[in-house]
C-alpha cells in the first residue's frame, strides 16, 4: 500500500501513520504465521522419520523387509532434506530479493518494472552486506546501461487529488480504514 493512495483519499498524515503501522503488523504477523507453519510440517516430516528408523532399527538385518523399510526411510529423508533445503533458499533469495529492490529503486529504477530488473541479476552471486549489495557498483552497471529508459524520476500523471475539506479537529479519529471511509463518503 502506498503513501499516495491513501494521501489521495483525503487522509491525514497522522491516519496514513496509522494505516501503515496496522498493514506492517499485518505483514509481520504473515510472516510468522509462515514461519510457524514451516516448523510444523518440518516436525510433521522430522516425526515420520524418526517414527519410521525406530521401525527400521526393530527389523533384524536379515529380513528382507528391512531393506524395504530402509529404502522407504532413505526416501522420506532425502525429500525432507530437498524440502528444507528449497525453503531456505526461498528465504534467503526472498532477503536477497528486498535488498536488490531497495537498491534499485534508490538508483531511481521505475518501481513498476523491478521485476524485470530483478531478472538481469544471478541471485547465487549476490551477497548480501547489511543493507547493500557486495559490488553493487558493478553488478547495476550493465544493467543501468542496457536499461537506460527504466532508470530516471519517475512522474505520476493524472488528476491531481482533490484537496479534502477541513476536519473538525475536536472530532474524534477514524481508528481503521474502513471508518476513514465511511466517514468520507458518508452523505
Amino acid at each position: 500500500m502506498k503513501r499516495s493512495f491513501l494521501t489521495g483519499l483525503g487522509l491525514t498524515k497522522e491516519q496514513i501513520d496509522s494505516i501503515m503501522d496496522e498493514n506492517g503488523s499485518d505483514i509481520e504477523n504473515a510472516k510468522e504465521k509462515a514461519q510457524e507453519k514451516f516448523e510444523a510440517e518440518t516436525l510433521k516430516l522430522q516425526n515420520k522419520i524418526d517414527s519410521l528408523q525406530i521401525i527400521v532399527d526393530d527389523i533384524p538385518d536379515p529380513d528382507p523387509n528391512a531393506t524395504a523399510a530402509q529404502a522407504k526411510l532413505d526416501a522420506l529423508q532425502s525429500e525432507f532434506d530437498t524440502y528444507k533445503t528449497n525453503v531456505e533458499a526461498e528465504k534467503i533469495n526472498g532477503a536477497k530479493r528486498t535488498v536488490l529492490q531497495k537498491l534499485l529503486q534508490d538508483g531511481g529504477a521505475n518501481p513498476k518494472l523491478l521485476p524485470l530488473l530483478e531478472k538481469e541479476f544471478d541471485f547465487s552471486k549476490i551477497e548480501v552486506e547489511g543493507e547493500t549489495i557486495k559490488g553493487w557498483d558493478e553488478m547495476l552497471k550493465p544493467v543501468r546501461e542496457n536499461y537506460s529508459d527504466i532508470f530516471g524520476e519517475v512522474v505520476e500523471m493524472g488528476v491531481k487529488p482533490a484537496t479534502p475539506p477541513p476536519t473538525d479537529p475536536k472530532a474524534p479519529q477514524p481508528k481503521s480504514l474502513a471508518e476513514a471511509l465511511n466517514v468520507k463518503y458518508k452523505k
